[in-house]
C-alpha cells in the first residue's frame, strides 16, 4: 500500500490492471505500483517532492518507464514532474476528467508520434531543385524560400520609417506564406503514412516547419522512408525526425491541472538529453 502521507510521482495512465514489467523502478528507486479509478489506474511511486526537479538522469528515467510501460499495455503518457500529495487526490484528479481520459486511451493507446522540424535560412535568395518560387502565391504544395524584402528607399524620415514597416510585413507575409506551402507539400507526402498531425507553422523565422505525428508502429517504417525521400529532394532544407515517442502531443489538453500530455520534448533545458538517443537528421 501506498502511504497516507507520501507524495505520488505519476508516469503514466493504463486500464485499471495493467501489467508492470518486471525491475522496473521509479525515482529514486521506489517501486510502481498502480492508483485505480473505476477503469483506469494511475501509475505512480513514492517520492519526496524536492526530489523532482528535471536533470537529464530523471527525465531520461520517466522516459524508460513510459515506454516500457507501453511495451506492455495500452497507455496514456505523463508529463515530467506530475506529483500529487496522495492516493486520494490521484483518485479525484482521474475521477475528474475520467471521460476524456478514457476516451483518449482507446484512441491512443498503442500508438506513437514522429516529432518532425524543417530548418531552412530566411535571407537565403534561392529556390529548392524543383524551382518551386511561385507556389506560396499559387497555392500549389510546393516548398519555397523566402526572399529578403526590397530594401527602403531614400526619404523623409516618417516616410522611410513608414516604407520599412511595410517591406518588413510584406516579408513576414511572403515567409509564412512560403512556410504554409511547404507544410502542405510536406503533408501530402507524410499523412498518408500518419493517422494524425499537429502543424505549427513558422515558429521562428529559420524553423520553417515543426510538426508531430500521430502513427501506429507498423507505419514508422514506411514514414521513415517517405522522410529520407523528401530529404533527399530538398537538399537546401534541413529535416530533423525524432522519435518514436509515446504519443504526449495528441492527449487531449486539460483545463487545468494536467495529468497527461506535455511531451518531454517542451522541457527545452533536456532536449538534448532526449534527443540524442531518437533523432535522426542529416550531419
Amino acid at each position: 500500500m501506498l502511504g497516507r502521507r507520501s507524495a505520488l510521482y505519476v508516469y503514466a495512465i493504463t486500464g485499471s490492471r495493467p501489467e508492470l514489467p518486471d525491475g522496473l523502478a521509479g525515482i529514486g528507486g521506489a517501486c510502481l505500483q498502480p492508483v485505480v479509478c473505476r477503469s483506469l489506474a494511475a501509475i505512480a511511486s513514492q517520492v519526496d517532492p524536492t526530489q523532482v526537479c528535471p536533470n537529464a538522469e530523471r527525465v531520461l528515467g520517466h522516459e524508460h518507464i513510459v515506454e516500457a510501460l507501453c511495451q506492455r499495455t495500452r497507455v496514456l503518457p505523463v508529463r515530467y514532474g506530475t506529483v500529487l500529495p496522495d492516493a486520494g487526490t490521484l483518485v479525484r484528479a482521474l475521477d475528474e476528467r475520467y471521460e476524456t481520459l478514457l476516451a483518449d486511451l482507446a484512441r491512443l493507446g498503442g500508438k506513437v508520434e514522429l516529432g518532425l522540424r524543417v530548418l531552412w535560412n530566411p535571407d537565403a535568395l534561392e529556390s529548392d531543385d524543383q524551382g518551386s518560387t511561385p507556389a506560396a502565391s499559387q497555392g500549389s504544395g510546393e516548398p519555397v524560400f523566402p526572399r529578403d524584402a526590397a530594401a527602403c528607399v531614400a526619404g523623409g524620415r516618417g516616410t522611410s520609417y513608414l516604407r520599412l514597416r511595410l517591406a518588413e510585413q510584406r516579408r513576414r507575409d511572403d515567409l509564412r506564406a512560403r512556410a504554409n506551402a511547404l507544410g502542405r507539400h510536406l503533408n501530402a507526402t507524410l499523412l498518408p503514412q500518419a493517422i494524425d498531425s499537429r502543424p505549427a507553422i513558422l515558429p521562428t523565422d529559420c524553423l520553417a516547419v515543426s510538426s508531430t505525428y500521430l502513427l501506429e508502429p507498423t507505419r514508422v517504417a514506411g514514414f521513415r522512408e517517405s522522410f529520407e525521400r523528401l530529404r533527399a529532394a530538398h537538399p537546401a532544407l534541413r529535416f530533423l525526425l525524432s522519435g518514436p515517442w509515446p504519443p504526449y502531443s495528441f492527449v487531449t489538453p486539460p483545463n487545468d491541472r494536467p495529468l497527461a500530455g506535455a511531451s518531454l520534448r517542451d522541457l527545452s533545458a533536456l532536449a538534448s538529453a532526449l534527443v540524442g538517443q531518437y533523432t535522426s537528421e542529416e550531419e
